[in-house]
């Protein structure tokens, strides 16, 4: 065997700018799961790369073959096992013809090219080292190992490191042995310097059938956005019959881009869909979308809505946020919207946040107000206006053993039609001296709280001799300490750490009347653990509950040799010293119960398979059951999972003053490729019970394509008095490295079935 070496030419050889760009789509998908694959899919075996001395220059280019010939002056003939080497590259053949002078290299018979992941066969090739032009031709087969894909080619040119010209082309990702998709083209021309790349002639076959035909399409090569339409998607419904959807993409800048759909719909119309989206360091990060259906043929005339999403870091301390959305009517979200989340929603929010974080202060100034779609509620029990609202507060870091002292203030104009309006001013400064360690934690704080109105009382309240300029000063003391014992335990052969943590919290707040004080924005929160420690019963200002009162909590935990959380058992209960007296409306009853309810949690992961909680509000003094909600979830494998819950609440508000409702859902694998999904969300009502929102579906999932369908049976919308029912289908195909069509089905499985992994 003879040997020679050589420098390159003026130009590096170019035979690896043919592949591994010809499919750059499918290196998007570089991180595909294809362990469904197998090891179907295998790059031949390469031959042994020659050790290159350290200091050799990576562009040598290193010829090897059993015969040398020189035909002329700067002519030679390699043959018998040639090998052509630089770096990684590696081009074997049975005969290689190199000129010198003419800066060519040309290989026929059974040429093998190999790079990093990358090989193509063809019966011969043909390198212009001056023009920059690389040749295979016929190509014949190509494979490309990080994106699990291979296919075939006629001819594939290349031109430098700028063009690709190709010509009549097969592409898949799936095994070589099992071709379930494809894709073929005439033609396909790839532009590394617009970074686009346009296919002529293109088809998709699925199992050896033709299914789509595009005479001309383009396609980015890279991660990067282009310009052009997106993959329909397509579906049915109750409320708007069949419907597809026809999206355009605007590539408008590096950091801005708008998508406009056509979402027709059998039994309304056609829905005129636009959203912007920008990012920049001068304006932010925003959003806007419109739609707009002209003349909806259900509802008798034109339907509008708008949202619109802003946030922005002006500098490193002062960001705004904005926040606005507005529908034409009441009903369109439940009309046109098939997520219960939003169709149930009855308030739009309309806001701007301008904040600044100051050393060791912050503050805020919102305007904000809502757009109320409940036709239930009425227009003096709706949200109030905030125009505006101004809070500071200090923000400094909490010292260990001293005295930290804080101080929050708010300046707010609350308005409302047919109600009280007027300004409020709160003041609440505070000083508490912690003293925690390892094994116990001490936390005294005392406060006082300063608030005043200056009011625009109605005709009734006038007619009352209600004062105009109301006024309260409170003090407030508390105490919250607890202590932490743990010992080692040994459960079934497993060392364990069993921790047990009582907590005890002390409050005092002296009674002062408020039945004179409007209420713009104070609630009665839902009773729970952390509610045994919260300084004031009611959220908001406008109330300060008075107390006397003793949080009594036990908190147990089991704690593997990780320190990962194994069980966890909570139990606590308030002790009133004294009636309250303070109620969020004059015309309440003040509670006289000596002790709150008792609240318990619990939490257990027996196994690694199973996790388990409970949660129970128990009123001992009516003996009666308050809440209780009880949850498993049984998960053996990743993509194997279980979801059982149930939920109870006592509530006067409905008609028969409870709220019961259970939850199931699953997914769970029927086969290596097949996976069943489903939630069943049922209302346990004593005159009626009925499904709330329940789906079920199929997941088939190969190594190179899936596909999942769902049908769902859901509740419209959970506004007061409205118990419409509608269906929807859901379709949805993954080629896996190529796309996806259709849309909705993953969305709704990953929302409805805690713990769910998408399989695609």
């Amino acid at each position: 065997m003879r040997r020679n070496e050589m420098k390159p030419a003026s130009r590096p050889l170019l035979l690896t700018f043919a592949v591994p760009v010809l499919f750059a789509s499918g290196a998007v998908h570089a991180n595909e799961d294809w362990l469904r694959c197998g090891p179907g899919f295998r790059l031949p075996e390469r031959p042994a790369l020659e050790v290159v001395e350290p200091g050799t220059d990576p562009g040598t280019i290193h010829l090897h073959a059993d015969e040398v010939e020189i035909v002329e002056e700067g002519v030679s003939k390699l043959t018998g096992n040639v090998t052509v080497q630089r770096g990684s590259q590696q081009l074997h053949s049975d005969e290689v013809v190199y000129d010198e002078s003419g800066e060519t290299i040309k290989a026929r018979g059974n040429v093998g090219f190999w790079d990093e992941g990358v090989f193509v066969a063809s019966e011969g090739a043909r390198a212009e080292l001056g023009e920059e032009i690389v040749a295979f031709t016929p190509a014949g087969s190509f494979m490309l190992e990080k994106a699990h894909a291979h296919g075939n080619a006629a001819e594939i040119r290349t031109f430098g490191d700028e063009r690709v010209i190709a010509n009549d082309v097969s592409y898949t990702t799936c095994n070589p042995d099992n071709v379930e998709w494809r894709i073929t083209a005439r033609e396909i021309e790839l532009d590394r310097t617009e970074d686009t790349g346009i296919a002529r002639g293109a088809a998709l076959e699925v199992m050896g059938s033709r299914v789509l035909y595009l005479p001309r399409f383009s396609f980015p090569l890279s991660g990067r956005r282009k310009s052009g339409f997106l993959t329909p998607s397509y579906g049915t419904s109750t409320s708007g019959g069949a419907e597809v959807t026809f999206p355009y993409y605007f590539n408008l800048a590096p950091n801005r881009d708008a998508t406009l759909t056509a979402r027709a719909m059998s039994d309304r119309g056609v829905q005129a869909q636009g959203e912007l989206r920008f990012l920049s360091r001068a304006w932010g990060s925003g959003r806007f979308a419109a739609e707009h259906l002209s003349h909806d043929s259900k509802f008798d005339g034109d339907r509008t809505a708008l949202d619109l999403a802003h946030q922005h870091h002006w500098t490193g301390r002062f960001s705004t946020d904005t926040r606005f959305e507005w529908v034409s009517d009441r009903e369109y979200l439940k009309d046109l919207h098939t997520n219960l989340s939003q169709s149930s929603r009855s308030h739009l929010p309309r806001r701007f946040d301008a904040a600044y974080r100051g050393a060791g202060w912050d503050a805020l100034l919102r305007f904000q107000d809502f757009m109320t779609l409940d036709r239930a509620i009425a227009p003096q029990d709706r949200p109030y206006a905030q125009l505006p609202r101004f809070v500071v507060r200090t923000n400094r870091p909490e010292r260990n053993r001293a005295p930290n002292l804080g101080l929050e203030a708010e300046v707010t104009y609350f308005d409302l039609d047919r109600r009280t309006t007027g300004m409020r001013t709160d003041l609440q400064s505070f000083v508490t001296f912690p003293s925690d360690s390892a094994g116990a934690f001490f936390r005294p704080k005392a406060a006082l709280h300063v608030t005043g109105y200056h009011l625009n009382r109605t005709d009734e309240e006038e007619a009352a001799g209600l004062d105009d300029d109301p006024a309260r000063v409170l003090p407030s003391v508390s105490l919250d300490s607890g202590l932490f014992f743990d010992r080692p335990l040994t459960v079934s052969g497993r060392a364990l750490t069993h921790t047990i943590e009582p907590r005890l919290h002390y409050l005092l707040v002296p009674y002062e009347h408020q039945g004179n004080l409007p209420n713009f924005d104070t609630t009665r929160p839902a009773f729970s653990f952390a509610q045994l420690f919260r300084e004031n019963r009611f959220s908001g200002r406008d109330r300060i509950g008075d107390a006397n009162q003793m949080t009594l909590a036990l908190t147990s935990r089991l704690l593997d040799e990780r320190g990962r959380e194994r069980a966890r058992a909570s139990v606590g209960q308030i002790r009133y010293f004294r009636d309250r007296k303070v109620t969020l409306d004059p015309v309440d009853a003040a509670p006289t119960s000596r002790s709150s309810d008792l609240v318990a949690e619990l939490e257990v992961r027996p196994a690694s398979a199973w996790r388990l909680g409970a949660g129970l509000q128990y009123d001992a003094g009516g003996d009666s059951t308050e809440k209780g909600v009880l949850n498993a979830r049984y998960q053996p494998r990743p993509r194997s999972l279980v979801n059982v819950g149930y939920r109870f609440v006592r509530d006067t508000g409905t008609a028969d003053g409870t709220i019961e409702q259970t939850d199931l859902s699953f997914a769970w694998p029927m086969g290596a490729s097949w996976r069943a999904v489903g939630r069943w969300s049922y209302a346990l009502d004593d005159d009626q019970s009925h499904t709330l929102d329940a789906f079920g579906g199929l997941e088939y999932d190969t190594c190179c394509w899936g596909f999942r369908t769902v049908v769902r049976r859901y509740r419209v919308s959970a506004l007061a008095g409205d118990e419409d029912y509608a269906n929807a289908v859901y379709l949805q195909i993954h080629l896996k490295g190529l796309t996806s069509l259709g849309q909705g089905a993953e969305a709704l499985a990953t929302r409805g079935i805690t713990g769910y992994e998408d399989d695609f």
